[in-house]
């Protein structure tokens, strides 16, 4: 089987490292392009109603611009000397994953 594309969703969480080593296992055997991707979750997605003042467009920029950072220090971290892309989406992660995927 040939890789030429591999995308590596984490969570930023240390259980999310035995992702990117996996991705850079079958990236080496491969020399397929790793993408690490990452979702930002909204607040609602914990709290379950909405509670801030700012817009939604708002919050999702303070979250990005919070979150951005932490996932390409990331998949730096986690991918050392390898070209590797980050996408950072936001909403519910597993839709915004799924829907991903399908483009």
């Amino acid at each position: 089987m040939v890789l030429n594309k591999i995308l590596c969703a984490v969570d930023l969480t240390e259980q999310a490292t035995n992702a990117a080593e996996y991705a850079k296992m079958l990236a080496k055997g491969s020399n397929a392009q790793i993408e690490v991707v990452s979702v930002a979750p909204h607040p609602t997605y914990y709290v379950g109603l909405r509670t801030f003042h700012d817009s939604n467009e708002e919050v999702e920029k303070k979250i990005k611009d919070t979150y951005a950072p932490l996932l390409k220090e990331f998949a730096a971290k986690q991918f050392p000397g390898m070209q590797v892309k980050t996408t950072l989406l936001y909403g519910d992660p597993g839709t915004e994953l799924v829907n991903y995927c399908q483009k």
